[in-house]
């Protein structure tokens, strides 16, 4: 009597584990954004299930339809960038570089020699050659890897007593960001044939995502962690004008802390990635914010007028979850969302067991 009562109440524990353990997976959030173009016709959408279990698919523009996924389901994709010669793409996949053709089934992952890790802010020089920032001993530098001759590795910049990130290469001229042991941070500009170094800015505050639209032009976010549950960030213009650099604040805008930092399920694998406000479209900046209900909401910056804007993207409301800073595609507005499954099947009657399913529904609510 006493071993059926034990194994019926092993039973139950063990249901009531399955039960916990299925609830929290089916309220978890789950993320669609567009990550790149490729072409006129087709252009990347990553969909991430969990931080374990990330999708890249292929997706048309003109249908708004996904086609296939692009990488097999081992990989963990970021920082997808397309090939100068449009021939594949490149990505970072579990701290290591990989090319994928689209003639080829598999990728082909970059081996390099040198202890470097914590690679990001990668970008093509030509067909052959990149730069990233990554972590070489104590500090992190700005390398040039060939990926045609043997993954050759040259160093920009790097010592031990800085931090250089956020890199721009321009012709002969380098901009990043230098920080060091004491937290100071500073934009710095690099003539390589000069081989002058330059401190252009210094902020009383840590700034990230340095975007240089050209040699005199560019962008970057200061940012203040508060006591609460955000992340305080602020967009800023810096521009060379005939008596030097000047530095001009735009606009402001918060992040929930639980999509970007820790272990949380919330957690983006691409951190703020997808939420970086969008230089690149005319005469507006596209970003996202949170007001005081804690609620997403889509703005634009008018860089002529210097005024903050509601703004809609697609024609369905989305209240099933937060979004992602907007882009445009094919003269669309188009963002990436948070969703919840639940949620989502309880208001529109969809499930996410299928991948396709949620792209395709995302991608035509843009229209």
């Amino acid at each position: 009597m006493k071993e059926g009562v034990i194994v019926f109440c092993k039973q139950r524990i063990l249901l009531s584990l399955i039960a916990v353990c299925f609830f929290s997976y089916s309220l978890s959030e789950q993320f669609v954004y567009p990550v790149t173009d490729i072409d006129d016709d087709y252009f990347f959408v990553l969909y991430q299930k969990s931080v374990d279990d990330i999708e890249l698919w292929l997706c048309n523009k003109k249908t708004s339809t996904a086609i296939s996924q692009a990488l097999n389901f081992m990989s963990l994709p970021s920082q997808i960038k397309i090939l100068p010669d449009k021939s594949g793409f490149s990505f970072v996949d579990k701290g290591r570089i990989r090319i994928k053709k689209f003639s080829k089934r598999t990728s082909k992952v970059i081996d390099i020699a040198e202890p470097i890790d914590s690679i990001m802010s990668m970008s093509w020089i030509d067909d052959e050659k990149f730069y990233f920032s990554g972590k070489y001993g104590r500090t992190f530098g700005i390398f040039v890897c060939n990926a045609v001759q043997g993954a050759e590795i040259s160093t920009l910049m790097h010592d031990d007593k800085h931090d250089y990130v956020y890199p721009n290469k321009i012709c002969d001229l380098l901009f990043c960001i230098q920080k060091d042991r004491l937290q100071e941070h500073v934009i710095v500009k690099v003539d390589f044939l000069s081989e002058n170094k330059e401190v252009i800015f210094k902020s009383e505050y840590p700034i990230c995502f340095l975007n240089m639209q050209n040699a005199s032009e560019g962008f970057f976010l200061e940012y203040r962690q508060n006591d609460s549950d955000v992340l305080d960030f602020s967009c800023n213009k810096i521009t060379l004008l005939d008596n030097g650099w000047r530095v001009e604040h735009l606009f402001d805008f918060s992040l929930p802390i639980e999509y970007l930092i820790g272990s949380s399920d919330k957690r983006v694998y691409e951190s703020m990635v997808p939420f970086l406000p969008n230089y690149s479209e005319g005469e507006s900046i596209y970003f996202v914010d949170t007001n005081e209900w804690k609620n997403f909401e889509i703005k634009s910056y008018n860089k002529e007028q210097g005024i903050v804007n509601l703004k809609r993207c697609g024609k369905r409301d989305f209240t099933y979850g937060g979004v992602f800073a907007p882009c445009v595609i094919d003269n669309a507005l188009c963002c990436g969302f948070i969703v919840n499954e639940e949620i989502f099947r309880n208001a529109y009657g969809l499930g996410l067991c299928e991948s396709r399913t949620l792209i395709d529904y995302v991608l035509r609510g843009w229209r």
